[in-house]
């Protein structure tokens, strides 16, 4: 088969069920057959277990620290990452102002990243089959000197020296990726930034709280 040893056919084999068409992956199941509850929960406690095994605690207290000190943070994120990109926009305000969700509705990325600078964050959510666009935001943000942190599967290719990433398992025997793996890297990075902003962050949550209570949302 022209594999030098059969670790490295099995090494294949995986990689391309990463980055295959969920199409051609639903095929593989039989029509009409429910998703296994039991091969799901073995999936996301492996994805889980490799993803947090192989997580650089200090490089994820370091982006902690460039969310709370930076000028502007970008999240970006598209298709279903762009869903999980707002979930992190919408916990980190909680934390800051200036933190922004791309792409927004009915703009280019042109037109909303018109005012990075050095002084910012841009956070990319790149998971499996990501879009041309992803590659061109990483490379126009680069150049503006914004530090890029990056949270991916094992597919997405890295431009090197462009920023630090963090890799997220997510395959499933189905169709479907799991995201929970990725919600609970996340989940770890949103409990450092409010922990790290110390009594400015509190201060931004009790704001909040008078908001709901003078608008009567709760």
């Amino acid at each position: 088969l022209g594999f030098d040893k059969f670790e490295d056919m099995r090494r294949l084999i995986r990689t391309e069920s990463e980055v295959g068409s969920p199409l051609f992956l639903a095929r593989q199941a039989e029509e009409g057959t429910l998703p296994n509850v039991s091969n799901l929960h073995a999936a996301i406690i492996r994805n889980t277990g490799e993803t947090l095994a192989n997580l650089d605690g200090s490089q994820l207290d370091h982006l902690a620290a460039r969310t709370l000190s930076a000028r502007q943070v970008w999240i970006i994120g598209f298709r279903h990452g762009h869903f999980l990109a707002g979930y992190l926009r919408w916990s980190l305000a909680h934390a800051r102002s200036g933190v922004h969700l791309l792409p927004r509705a009915g703009e280019t990325l042109g037109e909303s990243l018109v005012d990075a600078s050095p002084d910012d964050l841009v956070i990319l959510l790149g998971m499996r089959r990501t879009v041309p666009a992803v590659g061109a935001a990483l490379a126009y943000c680069a150049k503006r000197g914004c530090e890029i942190a990056v949270f991916a599967d094992s597919t997405f290719q890295m431009p090197p020296g462009i920023g630090q990433s963090f890799e997220i398992r997510s395959r499933t025997q189905g169709s479907v990726d799991e995201h929970v793996t990725l919600m609970t890297v996340l989940h770890l990075l949103i409990e450092r930034v409010l922990l790290a902003g110390g009594k400015e962050t509190r201060a931004r949550l009790g704001l909040i709280d008078d908001g709901h209570a003078e608008m009567s949302e709760f």
